[in-house]
């Protein structure tokens, strides 16, 4: 439960131990004048027989220590609250960067609905842990002690009472604590499977309809609720459970201690005030211990959490890029010398690649599935990395140009772009944030995109993308090719960029990607022969190596792997 990991987070709280010990000393104190002069009232009042007007200023007196105990109080709580909240955000920044650093391409396999729940639902339930569980141990740390020392210089007996009592508490709390450890752990999976699971249908809902299957799914859903829901009860059973002993404890134990105060007080071996006094204290004292029980049980969950939180944030992500060479790139090539790489051991993907991309010129890709073109194109993006061999660019290898630099330096059109719940011009003015108008609605002009923005309710500021107005395929990657265009970088990748478009649309495309290329240097992976027809070389690739190269011409007279290739599109052109 004492988790290393959690505590070191409180680093980023500067002087956090001084400043909460100083405040629990401060508490403790006003607690115990509160007590010294309560005890005082009463012995002049019922023993003395005093009347008010002469323990004025004593009344006073405690009057304004229980003020201070409610600022002191509240003070303490706000400063908790935003103890957890800084660490809340601090973790989230160090999740998402480590979610960043992992790439598009590890990151591919993770399931987005859990990611989402340890993001968002994972890291808010660590809050206990540093609003109330680690307050309280330090809290804990001062009461305890002092109010025992003070308990025992007026009391023996009483202190004597509560050396022998209080342990049981912390032994009870850490027994009942493994059985609700195992229980907040299968809590937790239950929440992340069921979000994971409702994020999943939600996406494929449509897919779902289709094929019929969306009842069954909204069957499973209410299934893996029913699971979260009884987990959820087994843990606030022992949660119950655990309160229930804590409190019998301590009841049991300050009633002991009464009980001991009033026969010694029966036979004169105590005075009144002393007695009262050390009565005063013995809730607080228990009370602290207590209130420790009940704060472990609700902060266990997030050591559950934390599991999977810090499991993300130990992954050693190599960097392969370094910090030279900060400036945008110009007059890119790039050299490929007898790359390896392998996403399982003895599992090549490529061996002994070899291709150049001079600048300026048109570089296609093509091949069966899982032929390697993907790879290739994620490792000169940067995106992976662990390859052998050499990548190069203007002479300079890959791993020594900075990552900002690199990325800054080129341009991307994936098969399926993603379009942000934004207006059409913020989804454009991505590429380059400080474009101008003008420039933006230029490039949509050039590229096509203007012709069907304009049919929109609010032309250039309609909202698009989730949630938003549907947009056709084409016109997604319209948009996506805009966005590189306004990047006005000097060399491009395209992956599949006019995959299942119909003929017209195609058409549309291809003449964007022309405008997009055009005095570029480019790489593109295709399945269409219309968006590499016009290519300076193409490679062809079969299991990670190239097998042919050459322009389209040359390969259509060989009629051997391109040839083949293009049979099985259905798109063979002969040249005259």
């Amino acid at each position: 439960m004492f988790d290393k990991r959690l505590f070191k987070e409180l680093k980023i709280m500067k002087f956090y131990w001084i400043k909460v010990t100083a405040a629990n000393l401060a508490a403790v104190t006003l607690t115990i004048f509160q007590a010294s002069f309560l005890a005082n009232i009463i012995n002049e009042i019922f023993i003395n027989k005093k009347n008010i007007g002469e323990i004025t200023k004593i009344i006073v007196a405690l009057i304004l220590i229980i003020i201070l105990r409610c600022i002191l109080g509240f003070g303490m709580d706000l400063y908790n609250r935003q103890t957890s909240i800084k660490i809340k955000a601090n973790l989230r920044n160090n999740l998402i960067n480590a979610f960043i650093k992992k790439g598009p391409i590890k990151l591919k396999d993770e399931k987005p609905g859990e990611i989402v729940t340890l993001v968002q639902d994972g890291v808010e339930g660590m809050e206990a842990y540093f609003s109330e569980f680690i307050p309280q141990i330090s809290l804990v740390s001062v009461w305890v002690p002092i109010i025992f020392i003070v308990v025992v210089s007026k009391d023996w007996i009483s202190g004597l009472i509560m050396l022998f009592t209080v342990p049981l508490i912390p032994i009870f709390m850490m027994l009942i604590g493994r059985l609700a450890d195992k229980l907040n752990k299968k809590q937790w999976k239950s929440l992340q499977s069921m979000g994971g699971h409702f994020l999943d249908v939600l996406r494929g809902l449509p897919t779902l309809k289709l094929f019929g299957r969306s009842k069954r799914q909204a069957e499973i859903v209410e299934e893996i609720s029913e699971d979260y829901r009884k987990a959820t009860v087994k843990v606030l059973k022992v949660a119950f459970l655990s309160a229930l002993v804590l409190e019998l404890i301590a009841t049991l134990s300050t009633a002991l201690i009464s009980v001991s105060l009033g026969i010694r007080l029966l036979y004169s071996m105590l005075n009144f005030k002393s007695a009262f006094f050390v009565l005063l204290l013995t809730p607080d004292y228990y009370q602290s211990m207590r209130q420790l029980g009940a704060k472990f049980h609700s902060a266990m969950s997030s050591v559950s959490i934390a599991d999977d939180v810090y499991l993300i944030l130990s992954e050693k992500i190599t960097e392969p890029l370094s910090i030279a060479h900060k400036d945008v790139l110009k007059n890119i090539k790039i050299s490929i010398n007898n790359l390896g790489f392998s996403y399982v051991e003895d599992q090549s993907v490529l061996k002994n690649f070899s291709m150049e991309i001079p600048f300026g010129k048109r570089i296609s890709l093509v091949g069966p599935s899982g032929s390697g073109k993907s790879t290739i194109i994620s490792l000169i993006m940067g995106f992976i990395n662990g390859y052998s061999g050499s990548i190069k660019v203007n002479d300079i290898e890959l791993n020594e140009i900075s990552k900002e630099s690199w990325i800054n330096s080129f341009a991307y059109v994936p098969q399926n772009p993603k379009i942000f719940k934004a207006s059409v011009l913020e989804n454009l003015a991505m590429a380059r944030p400080n474009a101008s108008y003008e420039e933006i609605i230029n490039i949509a002009k050039l590229t096509g995109v203007n012709s069907f923005v304009e049919d929109l309710p609010q032309g250039y500021n309609s909202i698009i993308g989730d949630g938003g107005i549907s947009l056709s395929g084409g016109e997604i990657q319209l948009i996506s090719i805009a966005r590189a265009c306004l990047k006005d970088v000097e060399f491009v990748l395209l992956d599949e960029p006019t995959s299942a478009l119909d003929p017209e649309t195609e058409r549309k495309v291809n003449a964007a990607i022309a405008i997009l290329v055009g005095g570029k240097t480019s790489l593109t992976i295709a399945h269409r022969i219309p968006t590499i027809i016009n290519s300076d070389k193409i490679y062809v690739l079969e299991n990670g190596s190239i097998v042919e190269e050459g322009t389209h011409e040359q390969l259509i007279k060989l009629k051997s792997n391109y040839y083949n290739l293009l049979n099985v599109w259905g798109d063979i052109h002969e040249p005259n």
